[in-house]
């Protein structure tokens, strides 16, 4: 990753498939000018004491959008948040998952944006209107090869390395398979959740 930035809005055609089975909770660090610092465990376990002030709890998810929402770039995307209205959203979608992931044994739930509700929010002196997203169940999906393994995460500062290991030791451990050295075609959007 090369740390550019294209902002492509993709509200109208987001649909992806969500790796909930290797998903992250515990504390981010956004730093201006700086790679983001986590210190992490998987989904559902107890979250890790906070390193400092300025982590704020939040989560990390991969996705993979789909070909129409990718346009023709990198469909495999992680999604790393510490706001509040992002999570109540991503929290509803991981509750649909939770219900039903037992009855879909190597499936994962593909979704598409169904709609934003503004959330309005006061403090310090300041307003700000954030807007929490509400995702649909398109359906449950075999797992792409991209999900059938945990990420592997580098070390970073402030604990995320140990947290890091603990999150491959708690998920059977093993390492995901090698990046592809072309880039593959994009997939005809009928074809993406197979």
């Amino acid at each position: 990753m090369t740390g550019e930035q294209d902002p492509v809005d993709i509200t109208e055609a987001f649909e992806a498939a969500v790796d909930f089975a290797h998903g992250e909770a515990g504390w981010c660090w956004f730093q201006a000018g700086q790679a983001p610092d986590f210190v992490m465990v998987p989904i559902g376990e107890a979250l890790p004491p906070q390193p400092t002030k300025n982590h704020k709890q939040g989560v990390r998810l991969r996705l993979l959008l789909s070909s129409k929402a990718a346009g023709g770039k990198e469909r495999l995307r992680e999604l790393a948040t510490t706001a509040r209205s992002a999570l109540a959203g991503l929290s509803a979608l991981h509750d649909s998952w939770e219900a039903g992931h037992e009855a879909n044994p190597g499936k994962v739930v593909v979704v598409r944006l169904a709609s934003v509700k503004p959330v309005a929010s006061s403090g310090g002196g300041q307003k700000s209107t954030n807007y929490e997203p509400a995702f649909a169940l398109v359906k449950w999906a075999k797992a792409p090869p991209e999900f059938e393994e945990a990420p592997t995460r580098p070390a970073a500062p402030n604990g995320a390395a140990a947290a890091a290991d603990s999150y491959k030791a708690a998920k059977g451990g093993g390492k995901p398979p090698p990046a592809p050295v072309a880039k593959p075609e994009p997939v005809a959007a009928e074809d993406d959740w197979g």
